[in-house]
């Protein structure tokens, strides 16, 4: 009789599931939550904005940066929100991932790295560099993973 949500051999493996799903909803309702206090702060100037309302703006950027919702332009040194799931945030840019691969740099050396541009100055710029591809490749896995 083990029908849904009984307590009989595999109930283990779907409350396991049903507890993700709850997390996944609970930082879904964070972030839109975030979203939320970012939009209402943003509408008002920095220099109207009393101390814990300065402060409130910059942990909601810092929350928001560390699950890519935010996109610094390192050229305005401006923020601004995003609805892309691929934003990558360092302490200096913002990367926007277009994908993830390996690729050979020698006879055995294989090293995985990110198809990804920078904004600077209000426009895209491709990042060429290999190592900063890695580094990028390994901030996306991390955050994937969270």
């Amino acid at each position: 009789m083990g029908g849904r949500g009984s307590s009989s051999g595999g109930s283990a493996g779907n409350a396991v599931k049903g507890i993700a799903r709850l997390q996944g909803a609970v930082a879904n309702a964070r972030t839109d939550m975030l979203v939320s206090a970012y939009s209402t702060l943003s509408r008002k100037n920095l220099q109207q904005m009393t101390s814990e309302e300065k402060m409130v703006r910059a942990v909601t950027i810092d929350e928001l940066s560390s699950r890519g919702r935010m996109v610094y332009d390192a050229k305005t040194g401006e923020y601004s929100l995003s609805s892309a799931k691929n934003i990558v945030n360092t302490e200096s840019r913002s990367y926007r991932v277009h994908s993830i691969e390996k690729i050979s740099l020698g006879a055995d050396t294989k090293v995985t790295v990110a198809t990804a541009d920078y904004l600077y100055g209000g426009k895209w710029h491709e990042v060429k560099n290999v190592e900063t591809q890695k580094e990028i490749a390994e901030l996306y896995r991390r955050r994937r993973k969270r």
